[in-house]
């Protein structure tokens, strides 16, 4: 336990998530089974996940989930120093928001936290679903030209 809060600050984009996905979970106080499903999908085949043994991914899980545990306000507080840019901020809060589902069907402890984590990360208050998952590869649509043409 100590080693997971003394590297609180430590990590990035892939830490983040998971730690986004606890905290939304932990609020809620279960979770639904088809934003189990999502979770599980999107840490199994999607990167920053993919590259990550089952067994890597099952200890940052386990150290994320007694960071939130432990030291839940200073969990949300340390975002930052794990996502330093705003690029990995919007990626990651819609990867929690996409596995978190629909903002209507939030409890509005699910609500406030993500809201929480929004206002550490400076960004919007969310107004929109994410409906589609946010670190799946999509592939440029092709136009049938080719670049010379």
């Amino acid at each position: 336990m100590n080693e997971a809060l003394e590297n609180i600050e430590q990590g990035g984009l892939a830490e983040a998530i998971v730690r986004m996905l606890v905290l939304l979970g932990n609020s809620r106080g279960d979770i639904r089974a088809d934003r189990l499903q999502r979770s599980s999908d999107m840490l199994a085949k999607n990167a920053p996940f993919d590259d990550l043994s089952e067994s890597a991914r099952a200890e940052m899980i386990r150290q994320q989930t007694l960071v939130v545990g432990f030291e839940p306000d200073q969990a949300i507080a340390s975002l930052p120093k794990l996502l330093r840019s705003k690029a990995d901020r919007e990626k990651a809060v819609k990867a929690a928001q996409y596995v978190a589902g629909a903002l209507v069907e939030m409890a509005p402890e699910t609500r406030q936290t993500l809201d929480a984590i929004r206002d550490a990360l400076a960004l919007p208050v969310a107004n929109s679903d994410v409906t589609d998952n946010p670190l799946a590869d999509k592939l440029a649509p092709t136009t049938g030209q080719s670049a010379a043409e």
